[in-house]
């Protein structure tokens, strides 16, 4: 029995309860901004149908990912540490199992595997032993939350570089 356990494949959602300091700091770090208030947004379905949605009700009802655009000055960076803390707080109570990440995109270096990279760095910090390979097979395989902010403040040149990594 004792060699079975040792040889059973761990799932990603048991092991990333293991994160907990690293959620913890996530949700301690965007707490320093300050509070933020909910915000009404307004989307565009299929078909061109327009309605609206609180910002608390935007990663349930676009579990596949949704893209904000609106001028500087809206609060998208804001709702971007939203997000992420309302990701962090959904894994730490274990309503989800996702590992959420926050990428300021003017930050990456550009090269192979950026994105990535500085995910396990963020990661790693707190989770020692993490490799960049076990978290690029992690998310293969259960998926993770990713909010990218400042897209706009890439340099042209480098955004399909940017594009294809996301």
């Amino acid at each position: 029995v004792a060699l079975c356990e040792r040889l059973s494949v761990k799932s990603f959602p048991k092991e990333a309860r293991k994160h907990q300091a690293y959620l913890a700091a996530e949700v301690a770090r965007c707490a320093q901004e300050g509070a933020a208030i909910s915000r009404t947004l307004r989307h565009k379905r299929d078909g061109g149908q327009r309605s609206t949605l609180s910002s608390e009700q935007l990663m349930s009802a676009h579990p596949e990912g949704a893209v904000i655009l609106a001028p500087s000055g809206y609060g998208k960076s804001t709702l971007a540490r939203q997000l992420l803390r309302q990701a962090c707080e959904g894994s730490l109570s274990r309503r989800e199992t996702l590992l959420p990440f926050l990428i300021p995109l003017p930050a990456l270096e550009r090269g192979d595997g950026s994105l990535l990279k500085f995910m396990q760095q963020r990661l790693s910090a707190h989770s020692p032993g993490v490799t960049s390979n076990m978290l690029r097979d992690n998310l293969r395989d259960f998926g993770g939350v990713v909010v990218c902010d400042s897209f706009d403040r890439i340099p042209a040149a480098s955004r399909m570089e940017v594009q294809s990594e996301l």
